[in-house]
């Protein structure tokens, strides 16, 4: 069966008409090092569409209101001639929101009007128990296994700090495996109640529930949860 991905959303009726502000940093990309006039080349061509709305070096701010019912789609290019890159965000806090060009990895940043960036939380869960079946949430390059019962928030690891904030999103069934030597893939596991993460953790996956990119807009988690059942993924903040 085709997965669906379905938002879910509660949120209170003050958030009508307010807006949140997106818009390209320029000051603070034209004062990184390097090469002023190369580097402003690079940015002309940068450009981010959302409900419509181009933006990209030098222009005016976009304003979007707030939308606590849906799931927005950002799409992002690097230069005029590269693929769309296809980013989702929720859209629910009012504020003023900065793309800033990632000098050391390439791609944006996404801060706060303080520049403060943005750092993603999930919280991934079962709409229903399942029994004989194995299910991994990963934000980034850091997992968790997903019960009926998960309640934990995870947040970034095993990743650079020079890293965009941009993270790969996923919820997979899978099929963990005894050692590395026989995984096909693997990931940096949080396990509760451990300080480590586990380095060591390898699966294979079994069926891809949600694969996207995703940008935080608040430092509140987002929950993903998925209806084993109706074989339907949720997203929501709360």
């Amino acid at each position: 069966m085709k997965t669906f991905l379905l938002l879910i959303v509660l949120w209170p009726s003050l958030l009508v008409g307010q807006t949140a502000k997106f818009y390209m940093d320029s000051l603070d990309t034209r004062n990184l090092s390097g090469n002023r006039q190369k580097m402003d080349d690079h940015f002309i061509d940068m450009e981010w569409k959302i409900r419509g709305n181009s933006i990209h070096y030098q222009n005016k701010v976009v304003e979007l209101t707030i939308a606590p019912d849906k799931i927005d789609t950002l799409f992002y290019r690097h230069h005029k001639q590269a693929k769309w890159d296809t980013i989702i965000c929720l859209i629910r806090e009012p504020g003023e929101y900065k793309f800033i060009y990632n000098e050391c990895c390439g791609g944006f940043n996404i801060a706060d009007k303080n520049g403060k960036l943005i750092q993603a939380s999930i919280n991934f869960q079962l709409h229903s128990n399942v029994k004989h079946k194995q299910f991994l949430g990963t934000l980034g390059e850091t997992g968790i296994l997903v019960n009926y019962n998960s309640t934990d928030t995870l947040k970034p690891g095993c990743r650079s700090a020079m890293s965009p904030n941009i993270y790969p999103l996923t919820f997979q069934e899978i099929k963990i495996a005894k050692d590395m030597i026989n995984a096909k893939e693997g990931t940096c596991l949080y396990e509760k109640g451990k300080e480590e993460l586990n380095y060591e953790f390898g699966y294979k996956t079994i069926s891809t529930k949600l694969n996207c990119l995703f940008m935080p807009l608040s430092k509140n988690p987002i929950w993903v949860m998925y209806d084993p059942i109706e074989n339907k993924i949720s997203i929501k903040q709360k």
